[in-house]
């Protein structure tokens, strides 16, 4: 959720519209976060407070209609969220490890040994075959909802009970859903802003650091020279 607020919602052109980014610049108004990125650390509280009232409260008005203890029903359904961390999460690290981050590793590489390489992303923003991490999110929608119905199973409540219910316990569910559709639409409709790419900003400042100057090079040339002679 914290990537959906922050490299999603957070990059589009109405960024600076969101709760995050103005709780951000208020705070720095009169706090020095130094290298801290604060609109990046108030998007992971917010992301995280969204979720986790979700979730509980859900859960909480679930247990109620079941008339079951909020614990029980808790720890019995709430193995449905997991694929909705675990393959969302997966399906964003892949995108970003073909479009940056693979080239990053293997320049990084290359540098620890003193060599100095340019490498080229294996993939660009906007390749249609990247489509297809995007659709691990909705794979994982799927597959939480379907394991949220089969776990309704081992609680012992009527039928109509848990149809009521289910909505409720699904509300972390629906809460994701809401996100990602809202985040389409804002990117359909406003457009991202100019990128500068996922960590591709500190890899090219990493390579001035790091690739000699004209002058070193040629200081380094003439001290090879003398000690041949």
């Amino acid at each position: 959720m914290s990537m959906a607020f922050h490299h999603g919602l957070g990059r589009s052109n109405i960024g600076d519209a969101m709760i995050w980014n103005k709780t951000a610049v208020f705070f720095q108004s009169f706090i020095n976060f130094g290298s801290l990125d604060p609109v990046g650390l108030f998007a992971f509280l917010y992301a995280t407070l969204f979720t986790v009232t979700s979730a509980v409260v859900g859960m909480w008005i679930a247990s109620k209609i079941l008339k079951k203890d909020f614990n029980t029903v808790f720890y019995t359904l709430g193995y449905a969220f997991a694929p909705l961390f675990i393959l969302a999460s997966m399906g964003h690290a892949l995108e970003y490890f073909f479009t940056g981050n693979a080239a990053r590793i293997v320049e990084g590489m290359a540098w620890g040994f003193g060599m100095h390489i340019d490498i080229e992303p294996m993939a660009k923003r906007g390749d249609a075959w990247l489509g297809i991490f995007h659709m691990f999110r909705w794979l994982a929608v799927v597959w939480s909802l379907y394991i949220l119905y089969r776990r309704m199973e081992h609680i012992d409540a009527s039928k109509m009970k848990k149809i009521l219910a289910y909505p409720f316990a699904a509300l972390l569910i629906i809460f994701f859903i809401s996100v990602n559709v809202y985040r389409s639409h804002v990117i359909d409709t406003y457009g991202r802003k100019p990128r500068k790419g996922h960590g591709m900003h500190s890899a090219k400042k990493a390579k001035a650091m790091h690739k000699p100057s004209k002058e070193l090079q040629e200081s380094n040339l003439h001290q090879r020279d003398k000690r041949a002679q």
